[in-house]
């Protein structure tokens, strides 16, 4: 499991810097944690040390078990990955699909190799275990910039 671990981390530190390199200030963090209670409580216990308690204004919303978290994934890492070509106009490219549909290039899954990368290195790394994904969900002050944070937790 470390191996997996140290490519994820990698991965992530790396298009970290290139995320601050080009103005963003985006991080990723996660943690291994074995609390014995039910995942309610141990998130409010993991959030007492984590990115989110510098940040007194976030309302912590609630948690959701997740059915497809790839998906889920696939959507918060387009967004975290792209945003800086999104905030200087920049556009990737478009694919066009016979029904008509127009989607950023970014957005589909069978060119975004950046976001599946992740994906199937937390796959591997969890391979054979009975995984169970959470979404927590927040809301930032109004008027503030959005505010992802990646975390990754393994229960128990």
């Amino acid at each position: 499991m470390n191996s997996e671990l140290i490519k994820i981390n990698g991965y992530l530190e790396a298009l970290s810097n290139i995320n601050t390199f080009l103005g963003n200030c985006y991080g990723h963090q996660y943690k291994f944690v074995e609390l014995n209670v039910n995942i309610n409580e141990a998130v409010r216990e993991f959030n007492k040390n984590s990115n989110l308690s510098n940040h007194r204004y976030v309302e912590i919303i609630g948690l959701e078990e997740l059915e497809s978290w790839e998906d889920s994934l696939f959507a918060v890492c387009t967004i975290w990955f792209f945003s800086m070509f999104k905030m200087r106009n920049i556009v990737l490219g478009e694919i066009h699909y016979t029904d008509g549909k127009v989607v950023p290039i970014e957005n589909d899954k069978e060119y975004n190799r950046v976001s599946n990368q992740l994906i199937a290195m937390l796959k591997a790394l969890f391979l054979g275990s009975n995984l169970r994904v959470y979404q927590l969900t927040t809301n930032p002050p109004k008027g503030e910039d959005e505010v992802f944070v990646l975390d990754f937790y393994q229960w128990g």
